[in-house]
């Protein structure tokens, strides 16, 4: 199952995108790399989507170790349309 989700790494990299879990990577499809948020934290980010302000760019699709993740935040799929 894949979700739309923020993934925060330990090495403090921000990716949202599509989540689909495997045994031991998570891909990340149309991920999107959050350098800065302008405000209210990163759980407004994925509750309100980009805001001004916020840093945000496209970088395709990413595949990341799980054991590099420290958390994973849902996201509302409507803000980021």
């Amino acid at each position: 199952m894949s979700k739309l989700q923020v993934v925060v790494l330990k090495d403090r990299f921000i990716y949202v995108g599509t989540v689909t879990r495997r045994a031991k990577t998570l891909k990340i499809t149309n991920a999107r790399n959050v350098r800065y948020w302008a405000k209210d934290g990163l759980g407004s980010v994925a509750l309100k989507g980009p805001q001004a302000g916020d840093r945000i760019d496209a970088c395709g699709d990413v595949v990341v170790q799980v054991e590099s993740v420290q958390h994973t935040i849902d996201c509302n799929p409507v803000a980021w349309k």
